[in-house]
Formats: structure tokens, C-alpha cells, sequence
């Protein structure tokens, strides 16, 4: 047989034939993996797996190469081998035996047919005094049918697959639980868990032997603080507490205060519950809110019911009519129904409506909109009925009546029925004589057994607290008295008597049995099941209707003499109501009722009814409205497309209208390309509207030009066309096709809106510049659109984006109204242009104006905190966006991981970067660059190799750029230069650009390869840019290589005459070399040409303020005082070490002259203020807006090491981060 491919499990590699595993493709295994004994494929990407044909067994990918041998925390002492346990035989065969290793040859069939030579098969079949392999040593658990297992060749341990593939670590550092690392104990913990206080040998444990702390895997890393919706405050982990005697409020056992639990924050509360049942995935929602602020719970507006008019009348939000508070006048009419729980009207006060019948019980009348319950762990609102029976998720009945439903649109299905929320956390209920609660900590393993109807208990039920007692919450929720329209007196529930007489219903006539609940009347002796009095369907109010499988479902109250015959079950409608279906008619547009046929005797029997072929047969072409829209509104767009393709000719505007929504909402182009071909194979000629939608459709899901092709063919265009298509190529960055459709608009005398103003002001700057965008303004005031908001904002960020920032301010200044989204483009025309104080306090002031900002605005504010190194600020922000509870999109965290990055955090920045969902190119950039900045080569290539691995995301040319930084500051060069390689062989698909070789003259210039660096610029196959020449310059002025300084510097200065930094550069260079007299004609040149040098400053927070300074600034209110605390930290400077490299001063003077200028540095002034103002121990960090000299440096880390203070020092190409006087840059920068 060919060796090639993978071999069966089955199969002895020292018995050819071997088996070779065939691949094939499906999402699910026929038989189930032989391995393993799962059904689905493990990637169902690619459906793949295999198969042997011999054995006629599959396997998993993966599963099919098992390791033969393992080392296993669980048994560290002996190795673990692979084993095949057959079920019928109870033969353990080792299927794969290790060969010796010490022979140099193989058997071989052609030469010898020995059996004696051959390596042994081991099979092991256990007799009577042998160990039986039928469970799993570590989790106790029963192998299941033919399996593989791992076990011990010299002990009776084994290991099922599942366990086997647990591999725990050995060690965990830094727990969250724990202030010492912990161990793992290599042995099942048989003793409570220090940190949920339960017994659990299948968990794999760690230990602490100095603290004598042993916990499970899976409780070391409990949330520390949690909110349920059991409870009203928060609730905090702690260790232990006092000895008191105290039950849990979930399961209501006892919680032993030696062993963690969780306990109400607030002093006068003593809630408590167990950590596992807290932390239950039904009780928690899974938030830690350790780093969330509490705020105060402030009551909504609006979440009140209803509004009291006076008079006893009160609006209620269901219902449009003023309801009247009445009493009950004593008459029993049990057709007057509760609205929101169904149940008759017979006693109390309630509410009704003087031109309806609608009614309310006043206890449903003031049910909360929005509440939290034990049933759920998240928020519930409540919803009136509307025109569709739900399931209610705790009882599984229908109703019609009121429902709350959950906030969360992850699980919108979650549904209860007011009669399931009135049941209290904890009560007695009559049938028990112990209190029971609601349980939702529930395992769908158990076998518990509702002692009412006697069928198991499914998902959340009532449990006893002190006994096995349990009730589902169908039989939890039954009354315990009602009325019965044929008897003047109650009944009474009865759960069940064990007298040895026979009863009879009085409604059915027939046996009742008295060991099951019923209703009987105390007066009357009068028994009655409890099916007959509810039926199936209680909860459905009679005269209501509902839309189900493209009809139309009414319930009606079966108050005839003669019952009519269920059309599903042939049965006579026994209930008190039963059900009546509709379909549409093609011919009067309305819903008929068939003369026979459409009746229902309950809710079982109407819904396979419902799909009977007489209610399918019935369409019409108004009726794809409805069963359409439909079918797209709960999401079965593929069933809607079906009806579409019956219907033929016969669809209409509202189908397809119908249709190209859901295609719209999920981008689902292929099916959007069915509709629009059955418009066209029909011959159906569609309206401007839709047209439009067809339009808008394309634009979305990226086919411009197929949207443009629709923009074309259309005969008539309306303002919406235009602007829909205008819009679609400014938002996709096709500045130029924008402005084109724009003017042919303009050309056929359409007239722009406000919207297409504001999608065409877009474009301008991208393609035309502002002089377009000055025009666009003209038209704008010509048509009177410059004082709308949506224009306005898009003007001003037209100027900003452009640079003319005082006409965006005069802009924003003049709109008579300001939105947030006029306010953020403010914010972020200053942001962009560096402006970032100006930012700031435009931020203040607006806010102060009561503006509310979005996460765009936060996202533009963190930009300028970012520019202004303000990290009490940035921290701010952030925490102001998880008050709000604002949407954290990529922009948003992007933002957070540059402000925390640039602001010297990088385990912050590092935080949000992994606590993102979904990463874009920019989330790993700013990460990259984060490291870069810091000097991080080797977690700047960790990351980038991350990336690459995770396959998510592309790198693009900012990644390569962030990458090639971080090797030229982490000292890599030939990283660097290997990768550079890399770029211009394609193994990263992108070609470097001017950039990507300026960083490599960077790198090699900072290397102090400076020829190097030199021919490397003259091999560029472009011509260098002024930032690659400016490179090679800053490193010739670090490196005093005068010559090729000099020929670079002469040249940046033809290319660039009006950048002072070049002349500065050159000038530097010139006096390092002595060369005083070039010093003199380039600053004579400058003066000439009237070039300026940005002047050097450091600046340092303090309380909430930017303190400056600038080279021996003079200016500062609290000079004095630095100046004289600068001498006394000089004298203890020079006693541990320090020395002024007098070589930064540039200057023809003496050296005590140039001392005094060393000291009088901005970088050592910021310093001295932040040793006045801040307490011993704190970091003081200091920015600068230049390159920091070498002085300055060695003096930040003598300081640091003699004022014992962690220095942090940014300036404008990196971080130094100095502790005890060594820097994180190795000098090296």
C-alpha cells in the first residue's frame, strides 16, 4: 500500500498492510469520530475529515494523530500511553507499541514470517483479579463504548480524552485570587476550595504551601466585584468572613464563612450568596465591574406606567384612552379579562377604559416597565401584546397578554409572562410546608420531578429549601382560587388527596384522579381537572388576533351551545375558546374565512393546521406584503425568496420592497442580485423609489458600478437618487466620481439638499483642495443651506481638514444651533493640526454648555490628551466613556491605546488592545508604534509576529514602518534589514515606499553606521525626500561625521530653505567640529531668510495644569524657588557622579559660561519642579517637544537614582523610563 497520507489508529505499524486515511468534506461525521465521538467537524470552514475504508471508522482532523506517548500534569510520575478499550470484548489493546529502540532493524514480511520476531501487540483482558479500565482515574467519569483512553503502563492510572487534552499550567504567577503564585496539585482536591468552599475532584487544583490555599482551576481568577439581578447593590468576593450563621439568597443552603462568597458592599445589608452560585452563567451576566465607578441609580424618565390624570383616571402607555380607577361591583363575570394576565375581573379595584373594554387589574396596571428578576440576568422591559402570541421562557404557555422581555439583543428571546414575574424570589407555597425559591443554578443532567404534574422540570423551577420538593413553574403558577362561570361559589386548588373514594369531573364526566391537583368546590363538593377549567390555552384572551405561518389566527370564546369540530384533530372544540384562521384574497385584497375547515380546538392542533395546502394555495399579490415581510422581518430571508420565486409575475411593490430591506440590512448581495433579476425576467418596471433602494443596495455592499449602472438607467432622478449615490463614493474615498456625479446633477437641474451638500463637502478637500470647497460654500449661502446643522459641520470640517482652522471657528461660531456633531468636528479640526490645548479647551466649554458627547468626540479628545502626554486627563476620559456606557467601536479603543502608549502606559494601552473583540490595522499599529516609541524591539516583533499568525488582519505599510522603528530603537539592525529585504522580495505583499527607507537610514545612522547609511541613500530608486536626508543628517550631528553632514545639510537646505531645523542641525554639527566660522555665516543665512527655530520647551502636571518651561525661563511663578532648589540638588548631583558633558553646549564661550547654560536647560527646570511639588516615591514625568541632549539625560538618571524616583522623560522621538539611574533606552537612542 502507498505510505503516503495519514494512517489509521486501527491499523499496527508493525503488521502491514497499514491502513491510509481517505479525506473527505461535510460539515458532520455519519458515524461520529471514533476518537473523540463528535459529530461536527472541528473547523466548519472546511468540513474536514477522515476516513478509513478498512475499518469503516472517521475521524476528526486532529483526532487521527493522537500522540502514542504523553507526559501529563495529572500523573507526572510515569508517561501515559495511547490505548483502544473495546466495549463487548473488555479487551485494553495498546494499538501503537513503542519498537525497541536499542534494535538497528525492522521486521520485514518478505524475509521472515516469524511470529516470534515480530514486536508484540499488547492486549489486556482483564480477568477477575485484574483492575478494570471502565472510568476515568482523574474525573471518575464512565468510559463510554469503544474508546480511546491514555494509561499508565506501570500503575492502574488512565485518562479519558477529554482529560487528557486539559493540560493545566504548573504554575501560575501572579493570580487574581492569590498574592503568592500558585501550584498545581498533581492529586484530585478532596477538600473545599478556599474559594467557593465546594468539594470537586474533577477540577484540576493549585496550591499555595505558605498559606496552606488550595483552589480550582476555574475559581482563581473570580470576579472581584459583580452586580446580579437578585439583588440591588453590588456584590464584592471576600476571602472569609465573620463567624455568623447565614444562608444563600440563591440556593438558600448554608454558606460557611471559612471559604469565599460574596457579600452586599453596603454596611446595613447582610446579603450573601456562594461564589459559584453568585458567578452561575443564569444568575451573572458575566460583567466585572472591579474598575467601574458605581453611580447612583437615577430613575428614568418616562419608566413609570402609566400618568395620573386626576380624578382617578391615568394614562396608561398601552392603551391610547384614559383609564378610570373602579371597585368591583360584585358580580362575577369572568368574561371581563385582565389585558396584561388574562384572568377574569372578579374582586379588588381595576382600571377600565370608558369608550373600550379595555381593562387592568390595578396590581398590572403598576407593573414596572423595566425591572430586574431572579429569572434572568439581565434587565427585563415590558411590552404589551402585539399582533403575535409569545412563548413565555419559564412556563413554555402562549399568551396574548403582557410580556417583559430581555433589553440585551443577544438574547431577545428571552420572554416572561407577568404572571411568572409575580412570583416572589422566596415564599410558601400551599402544597409544601417549607418556603421554596426560584431556581435558575439548575443541570440539565438532573432528574428533578415537579410534584404537580409529575413530568421533569425543564430549565428554571421552584425548589424546595430544605427538602427535595420541586415544582415546575406551570404548576408553581397556577391560582389557587378562581371562579367558574357555572358555579356561584370559588374553587379551591386541591394538590391531591389520598382518600380511596372515586371522583368524577363535573365538567367531563369522567375519572378524576385524587392523587393529582384539581379544583373543588368547599361548598359543593364539586371536582373539576385542571384541564378542563384552563385548557391548553388560558392564557389567550378571547377577541384577540395574532399573525402566524402567513396567516391571520383569532381566538374566539366558545360560548356556543353547539361546539363546533376541530379541522386538525376531527374533535369537538371543547375549551372555552378555540381558534379560527385566515388567509388573504388575491381578488378582494382582505382576509376570508373558509366555510369549513379553518377551526381549531387549541393551540397544538393550529399550528400543524396552520400549514395545511388550503391556506397555502391562497396568495395574491398584496399578500407578499405581508407573508414576506414577514418571513424578512424574523430573519428568514431565503423562505421569503422562495415565496418570491412561487409568486412569479404576481409580486408586487411591497414584496420587493420588502425583500431588498433584509438584503440591505444583512449585505446580502447574492440574494439582492435574485430580486433584481426577477424584477427584470418578470418585466416589472420598479418606481423612483425603488430604483433608489436597488441603488442605495449596490452602494453598500461595494458594487459601485452596478450602482452607478442603476443611477444611469433610472428615467427620472429625484434629489435622493443624487444624493445616494453621491454619498456612496465620498464615504468608499472616490472623491473624484463624487464631484462628477455632483456636477451632471447640477447639469440636469437638480436642486442639492442639505444632505447632498453635506456628502459632497466630503469630497472636496480629498480631490480638488479647498478652492472646490470655497465654491460649494458659494452655492450653499446662495440656497440658503449655510445655517443647517448637518451642513454647517461639514463646512467647518472642510476648513479644518484643510488647515483653515479660524474660518472653521467663525464657521462653528455663526451656526444658530450646535449639535455634537458640530462639536466634535471642532474638537477634531484642533486635534489634527496639533492644536491640542486649543482642543482641550474647546472640550471644557462645550461641555460646560451642557453638550453630550459621543464616542467620536471622546475619540478626538483622547487625540489631543495623547499630543499633550496628560494621562490623569486620557484616564478621565476613559472613565467618563464607561460611565456613559457609550459603544466602545475601534475607533474609540484605538484612540485609548495611542493616548495610553504616548503617555508612557503601556500595560494600559496593552489592556485595551487585548480586551478588543474585533482588531483593525490601525488597533495593531498603534500597539506597534507604542512599543516602537518605548524602545521595545523584541514585543514589537512578538506582536507583529501575533499578527501575522492570526491571519485577521493584513499587515499594511504602517505595520512594516512600526516595525522597521522598533528594531531601529531596540538596536536590531539586521532584523530590521532582513525584513526590509523581505518588503522588496514580496514576502509581506507591500513595496516599501520614501518611508520605509528613510527608517532604514534612521536605523543605521542611529547604529553609527553612517557611510553605510550614505550609499544606501544614493542606491534609492527615487530621489531621497528632505525626512530621509534629515535622517542622515540628526545621525551625522550625533555621530560628528562632518564631511557627509555637510554634503547632506547643504543639500536639505536647497530642498527645504524655509525649515529652521535644517540650519539648526548643521549649525550643531559645525560647532561640535569647531568650525565656528561656518557657525556664524549659517546663523547670519538664517537671519536673512528670516527662518525662526522652534524654541525648546519641557512641560510637567501639576493638579490638573500644564506647568512650562523654557531654557533658564524666568517666567514661571515659582522660578525662585526652582532655582534655588536646581543648586541644592547640583551640589548632592556632583557628589554621586555627575559631570556636565560640556559638548552639548554649541556655544564660543568659557566652560564655566557653558555650565551655567547645561544647568538652565528646560528638561532639568521641569525636574526640580516636580521634586518641589510632588511627595517622596512619586514619578515625576517630564515632556519635551525636541530631541533631549546628552547632559540632560545622564542628569535625569543620577537624579533618578539619588532622589529615588522613577523618571519618566518623552521627547519628540521616544521614552525613557529611568529607575535606580539606568534608562530603558541602554543609552541608545
Amino acid at each position: 500500500m502507498d505510505d503516503e497520507g495519514p494512517r489509521c489508529l486501527l491499523s499496527h505499524p508493525a503488521y502491514p498492510p497499514q491502513h491510509n486515511l481517505s479525506t473527505r468534506y461535510d460539515f458532520k461525521l455519519p458515524f461520529g469520530c471514533f476518537s473523540c465521538g463528535g459529530h461536527k467537524t472541528e473547523r466548519p470552514n472546511d468540513g474536514l475529515y477522515y476516513y478509513c475504508t478498512t475499518c469503516s471508522v472517521e475521524f476528526h482532523k486532529g483526532c487521527h494523530q493522537r500522540p502514542r506517548k504523553i507526559t501529563h500534569p495529572y500523573h507526572l510520575q510515569h508517561p501515559l500511553t495511547l490505548f483502544y478499550r473495546n466495549l463487548e470484548t473488555g479487551v485494553i489493546s495498546n494499538i501503537i507499541p513503542e519498537l525497541n529502540p536499542c534494535e538497528s532493524e525492522t521486521w520485514h514480511p518478505e524475509s521472515d514470517t516469524s511470529d516470534q520476531e515480530r514486536p508484540e501487540f499488547v492486549d489486556i483482558i482483564p480477568s477477575e483479579s485484574d483492575i478494570v479500565f471502565d472510568k476515568c482515574t482523574w474525573c471518575g467519569k464512565d468510559f463510554k463504548g469503544d474508546c480511546f483512553i491514555y494509561r499508565c503502563l506501570i500503575c492502574s492510572f488512565c485518562l479519558d480524552l477529554s482529560c487528557a487534552e486539559n493540560v493545566p499550567p504548573l504554575t501560575i504567577a501572579n493570580p487574581k485570587s492569590h498574592h503568592h503564585s500558585l501550584l498545581f496539585l498533581p492529586r484530585p482536591l478532596l477538600l473545599p476550595c478556599d474559594a467557593c468552599g465546594l468539594v470537586d475532584a474533577s477540577i484540576p487544583s493549585y496550591t499555595c504551601f505558605q498559606c496552606n490555599y488550595m483552589v480550582h482551576q476555574e475559581c482563581i481568577d473570580l470576579p472581584r466585584v459583580i452586580k446580579i439581578t437578585r439583588h440591588p447593590h453590588r456584590l464584592s468576593h471576600i476571602p472569609y468572613r465573620s463567624p455568623l450563621i447565614s444562608s444563600c439568597r440563591i440556593c438558600y443552603k448554608d454558606v460557611d464563612f471559612k471559604y469565599g462568597q460574596y457579600s452586599c458592599n453596603q454596611e446595613d445589608c447582610s446579603y450573601v450568596v456562594h461564589s459559584k452560585c453568585a458567578t452561575h452563567v443564569n444568575v451573572w451576566d458575566g460583567t466585572d465591574l472591579e474598575w467601574e465607578t458605581e453611580e447612583s441609580v437615577e430613575t428614568e424618565e418616562d419608566i413609570s406606567p402609566f400618568k395620573t390624570l386626576g380624578d382617578g383616571f391615568i394614562q396608561h402607555f398601552c392603551h391610547e384612552h384614559p383609564l378610570r380607577l373602579k371597585k368591583h361591583d360584585g358580580v362575577q363575570d369572568t368574561e371581563k379579562q385582565c389585558q396584561a394576565c388574562i384572568f377574569p375581573i372578579l374582586s379588588h379595584q381595576f382600571y377600565h377604559c370608558e369608550e373600550c373594554s379595555y381593562s387592568l387589574h390595578e396590581v398590572c396596571a403598576g407593573l414596572s416597565r423595566k425591572l430586574d428578576h431572579a429569572l434572568h440576568n439581565h434587565t427585563l422591559i415590558l411590552y404589551p401584546f402585539s399582533e403575535g402570541s409569545i412563548s413565555c421562557s419559564a412556563c413554555s404557555r402562549a399568551t396574548t397578554g403582557f410580556f417583559y422581555a430581555c433589553s440585551k439583543k443577544s438574547c431577545q428571546e428571552f420572554m416572561l409572562d407577568v404572571r411568572c414575574i409575580k412570583v416572589l424570589e422566596c415564599f410558601i407555597h400551599k402544597s409544601h410546608k417549607h418556603p421554596i425559591f426560584i431556581s435558575t443554578s439548575y443541570n440539565s443532567k438532573d432528574e428533578i420531578l415537579c410534584k404537580g404534574c409529575k413530568k421533569r422540570c425543564l430549565g428554571s423551577h421552584l425548589q424546595c429549601t430544605e427538602c427535595e420538593y420541586a415544582l415546575c413553574y406551570q404548576c408553581g403558577t397556577i391560582p389557587n382560587e378562581i371562579h367558574y362561570r357555572f358555579d356561584k361559589h370559588p374553587l379551591t386548588l386541591s394538590f391531591g388527596e389520598s382518600a380511596n373514594d372515586t371522583y368524577w369531573c363535573e365538567m367531563c364526566e369522567k375519572r378524576l384522579d385524587q392523587s393529582e391537583w384539581f379544583y373543588t368546590c368547599n361548598e359543593c363538593c364539586t371536582p373539576v381537572h385542571l384541564q378542563c377549567i384552563f385548557g391548553s390555552s388560558y392564557c389567550m384572551k378571547p377577541g384577540s388576533t395574532f399573525h402566524q405561518l402567513g396567516g391571520m389566527v383569532k381566538v374566539i370564546r366558545n360560548s356556543s351551545n353547539t361546539r363546533l369540530f376541530c379541522y386538525e384533530c376531527n374533535q369537538r372544540c371543547a375549551g372555552f375558546i378555540y381558534y379560527e384562521g385566515y388567509w388573504w384574497n388575491m381578488k378582494w385584497q382582505t382576509y376570508n374565512i373558509r366555510p369549513e375547515g379553518n377551526v381549531f380546538c387549541s393551540y397544538e392542533c393550529k399550528e400543524p393546521g396552520m400549514k395545511r395546502p388550503f391556506f397555502r394555495n391562497y396568495r395574491s399579490a398584496l399578500q407578499t406584503f405581508f407573508p414576506i415581510s414577514q418571513l424578512c422581518s424574523n430573519g428568514r430571508l431565503q423562505e421569503a425568496l422562495l415565496e418570491m420565486a412561487v409568486l412569479g409575475p404576481e409580486m408586487g411593490f411591497h414584496g420587493y420592497d420588502a425583500l431588498l430591506n433584509a438584503c440591505l440590512e444583512k449585505r446580502a448581495l447574492r440574494e439582492g442580485q435574485r430580486v433584481h433579476a426577477h424584477m427584470i425576467k418578470t418585466r416589472y418596471l420598479p418606481a423612483t423609489y425603488l430604483r433608489t433602494r436597488l441603488l442605495i443596495f449596490y452602494g453598500k455592499c461595494d458594487c459601485l458600478e452596478d450602482a452607478r449602472k442603476v443611477l444611469d438607467e433610472m428615467p427620472e432622478k429625484n434629489v435622493v437618487s443624487w444624493t445616494a449615490m453621491i454619498s456612496r463614493y465620498s464615504q468608499t474615498g472616490h472623491s473624484s466620481e463624487a464631484l462628477t456625479v455632483f456636477a451632471e446633477m447640477m447639469r440636469s437641474d437638480g436642486k442639492p439638499n442639505e444632505f447632498t451638500f453635506a456628502s459632497v463637502l466630503t469630497s472636496c478637500v480629498r480631490a480638488s483642495g479647498l478652492a472646490l470647497g470655497k465654491q460649494i460654500h458659494g452655492l450653499i449661502i446662495k440656497w440658503s443651506y449655510d445655517s443647517h446643522i448637518f451642513v454647517g459641520s461639514s463646512l467647518l470640517d472642510t476648513y479644518a481638514k484643510a488647515g483653515e482652522i479660524e474660518e472653521a471657528r467663525e464657521i462653528f461660531e455663526c451656526l444658530p444651533e450646535r449639535d455634537v456633531v458640530s462639536c466634535t468636528a471642532i474638537i477634531a479640526g484642533y486635534a489634527q493640526l496639533g492644536l491640542d490645548e486649543k482642543a482641550l479647551e474647546m472640550f471644557q466649554r462645550l461641555q460646560s454648555e451642557g453638550m453630550s458627547p459621543n464616542y467620536v468626540t471622546y475619540a478626538s479628545l483622547l487625540t489631543a490628551l495623547s499630543g499633550l502626554a496628560l494621562l490623569d486627563h486620557g484616564k478621565q476620559a476613559h472613565c467618563h466613556v464607561l460611565r456613559r456606557e457609550l459603544p466602545f467601536y475601534a475607533v474609540l479603543q484605538n484612540s485609548l491605546i495611542d493616548m495610553y502608549s504616548k503617555c508612557g502606559n503601556l500595560s494600559y494601552a496593552r489592556k485595551v488592545f487585548d480586551s478588543m473583540p474585533e482588531r483593525t490595522s490601525i488597533s495593531w499599529n498603534a500597539m506597534l508604534v507604542g512599543y516602537s516609541k518605548h524602545g521595545l524591539g523584541k514585543e514589537v516583533l512578538e506582536l507583529f509576529r501575533l499578527m501575522r499568525d492570526e491571519k485577521r488582519v493584513k499587515p499594511d505599510s504602517v505595520t512594516l514602518l512600526a516595525v522597521l522603528s522598533g528594531c531601529s530603537h531596540g538596536r536590531m539592525e539586521d532584523t530590521g534589514l532582513s525584513i526590509f529585504d523581505g518588503m522588496i522580495a514580496g514576502d509581506y505583499g507591500i513595496k516599501p515606499d520614501t518611508e520605509h527607507y528613510g527608517c532604514i537610514v534612521d536605523m543605521l545612522g542611529r547604529a553609527g553606521r553612517i557611510e553605510e547609511a550614505f550609499e544606501f541613500v544614493k542606491r534609492m530608486p527615487s530621489e531621497p525626500t528632505a525626512g530621509v536626508l534629515g535622517s542622515l543628517l540628526g545621525a551625522c550631528r550625533v555621530h560628528l561625521s562632518v564631511d557627509i553632514g555637510e554634503s547632506v545639510g547643504r543639500r536639505l537646505i536647497e530642498i527645504e530653505p524655509e525649515n529652521a531645523g535644517n540650519y539648526v542641525i548643521l549649525s550643531n554639527l559645525y560647532a561640535s567640529a569647531g568650525r565656528w566660522e561656518e557657525v556664524n555665516t549659517l546663523r547670519a543665512l538664517m537671519m536673512q531668510k528670516a527662518v525662526t527655530k522652534e524654541p525648546g520647551r519641557s512641560w510637567i502636571q501639576h493638579e490638573q495644569t500644564l506647568n512650562y518651561f523654557h531654557a533658564n525661563d524666568r517666567t514661571h511663578p515659582r522660578r525662585e524657588d526652582v532655582f534655588a532648589k536646581l543648586k541644592e540638588i547640583l551640589i548632592k548631583m556632583k557628589q554621586a557622579g555627575y559631570v556636565p558633558d560640556l559638548s552639548c553646549v554649541l556655544y564660543d564661550v568659557d566652560e564655566e559660561q557653558k555650565e551655567k547654560t547645561l544647568l538652565g536647560h528646560s528638561e532639568k527646570l521641569a525636574l526640580t519642579f516636580g521634586l518641589i511639588t510632588t511627595g517622596d516615591g512619586i514619578p515625576v514625568r517630564v515632556f519635551k517637544n525636541l530631541r533631549i541632549c546628552v547632559d540632560c539625560h545622564n542628569f535625569a538618571k543620577i537624579f533618578s537614582k539619588v532622589f529615588e524616583r522613577e523618571v519618566s522623560l518623552r521627547d519628540k522621538n521616544r521614552f525613557h523610563q529611568i529607575t535606580g539611574g539606568i534608562c530603558s533606552c541602554g543609552d541608545y537612542w
